[in-house]
């Protein structure tokens, strides 16, 4: 009976509590689980940890030699030295390559139009003229010697380029048959060698660029327009006329002239001279200004209707006339003035 009740109890109690069993079930099922879970992470943390340390290792040639231990270590040092420096430098020589290639192409271009220009030369067979005449956008240079005429510059401009001798003047002008092409050619220049002198004229936009010469009986100088005109020196002249129409400048850096020195200015342009002269006439209708206190000269007479401003080294007698709001600046010894008009003389 006992035995019998004590099987009974026990069954009861089993069927009671059924989950009892279950809990060492899943404790062993954790268990298990746990140490298959860490060793993973394990292995995966020391190969990226070999890898890391690897890599700074084999940068550093001379320092990974005395650990050679590792057999798995050498074979992946080995690797990388070879394609860590080579790789780099091959982009770096390839666009070395293709700069010079680059800039080779574009210095192909100037230097065959500077040969060019230097190539063209022409010379002209022209004789017997006293002056030149000046009437297109180019450089004029005269000098004094033996008479030659020579250009050089671009095919095209001096294909266009016409100088000829008229009246006893040198006349440099451009033919405006292909005038569509002009803004596409290059420059020209023109050099003047001639004996005597006694006139030059700039017409336009053109620069006249006139050297020293010994001497000159009548000199005429006339711009009109926006072009300059430069006259080194004039060792001997009787009488010398300097003549604007525009916004032109001109200068006369040392004349020497026993008469007559007349300067014209109607418009901007401005007149420079300096030298000596028996006697000085100056006339400004505009905003001209001239430049006259180097030059010593014996009687002065300005004229000025504008805004034109004058300054003169007169010793003699001194008479002006202002119509505006020009000056009058007298630097030198005059010994009487008779001035008239608006303005204001400084004496």
């Amino acid at each position: 009976m006992t035995t019998t009740g004590s099987i009974i109890l026990a069954g009861g109690l089993y069927l009671a509590n059924p989950s009892e069993p279950t809990m060492p079930r899943a404790e062993t099922a954790a268990i298990e689980v746990g140490p298959t879970e860490f060793p993973m992470p394990e292995l995966k943390s020391e190969e990226a940890s070999a890898v890391v340390l690897d890599l700074p290792e084999v940068k550093e040639p001379p320092a990974n030699p005395p650990e050679p231990s590792n057999g798995a270590v050498s074979p992946i040092a080995a690797r990388p030295p070879a394609a860590a420096p080579e790789r780099p430098s091959e982009p770096m020589n390839s666009g070395i390559v293709l700069l010079a290639s680059l800039s080779s192409v574009p210095n192909e271009g100037p230097p065959a139009v500077v040969l060019t220009i230097d190539r063209n030369n022409r010379s002209f067979d022209l004789k017997g003229f006293t002056g030149v005449q000046l009437a297109t956008s180019i450089d004029v240079a005269v000098s004094e010697g033996e008479f030659s005429v020579t250009a050089a510059g671009d095919e095209q401009a001096l294909e266009r380029l016409r100088i000829t001798v008229e009246k006893g003047l040198l006349r440099i002008d451009k033919d405006n048959e292909h005038w569509r092409t002009q803004n596409c050619e290059g420059s020209v220049s023109v050099s003047v060698r001639m004996p005597v002198i006694d006139r030059f004229e700039v017409l336009g936009s053109g620069n006249l660029a006139v050297g020293e010469f010994k001497r000159a009986e009548d000199l005429s100088l006339g711009l009109a327009g926006s072009g300059d005109m430069i006259v080194a020196a004039v060792g001997e002249a009787r009488t010398l006329r300097l003549n604007i129409e525009g916004s032109g400048d001109i200068l006369v850096g040392e004349a020497k002239v026993s008469g007559a020195t007349t300067i014209r200015i109607a418009g901007s342009g401005d007149v420079r001279v300096a030298g000596q002269s028996g006697s000085l006439d100056i006339g400004i209708s505009g905003s001209g200004d001239v430049s006259a206190g180097d030059l010593e000269s014996g009687t002065c007479k300005v004229r000025i209707a504008g805004s034109g401003d004058v300054i003169v080294n007169c010793s003699g007698e001194m008479d002006s006339r202002i119509t505006g709001s020009g000056q009058v600046v007298q630097s030198g010894s005059s010994g009487g003035a008779r001035p008239r008009g608006v303005g204001t003389m400084s004496y």
